[in-house]
């Protein structure tokens, strides 16, 4: 499993999480950590899986199992604008919800498309999520404290 190794090692650099964070969260030794890591050693199905929610990414991404680009980033570009994306050779055809009220423009390229997509939900995953989960768990604690 290198390449799970790989990611899990890039993915708790980019959430800025150490070692001894990511082992406390999953309830393991550093050392343990580090084998994985290290590719020595593999997780069970049970800390995999703990793993994948404490650095809030999928089993999926942590093993490298990547659905089409285009296919993620049609799924995304719909959940967040509520517009459809279909891909015509390498064009992508964009059609706006009704009520938007930007310009959109009607064709992209599939790569201009991708990088777009992806690098949105870069950003708020670096930026936007840490601060609306913080904010969340806020709200939830005043309002159980009520």
């Amino acid at each position: 499993m290198l390449l799970f190794s790989t990611n899990l090692r890039a993915i708790r650099e980019t959430a800025g999480i150490t070692r001894q964070d990511l082992a406390n969260k999953i309830g393991i030794s550093v050392s343990a950590l580090g084998q994985y890591e290290q590719g020595r050693r593999e997780p069970d199905l049970q800390k995999l899986a703990a793993i994948a929610a404490a650095l809030q990414v999928s089993v999926d991404m942590l093993l490298g199992y990547y659905a089409d680009d285009f296919q993620t980033a049609a799924y995304l570009f719909h959940e967040a604008t509520q517009g459809t994306a279909t891909l015509d050779g390498d064009a992508v055809e964009l059609t706006p919800p009704a009520c938007s009220p930007c310009h959109w423009p009607r064709s992209i390229s599939k790569a201009d498309f991708i990088a777009a997509i992806q690098g949105a939900a870069s950003d708020f995953d670096k930026d936007l999520r840490p601060r609306l989960l913080r904010d969340s768990i806020l709200c939830r604690i005043l309002q159980a404290g009520e």
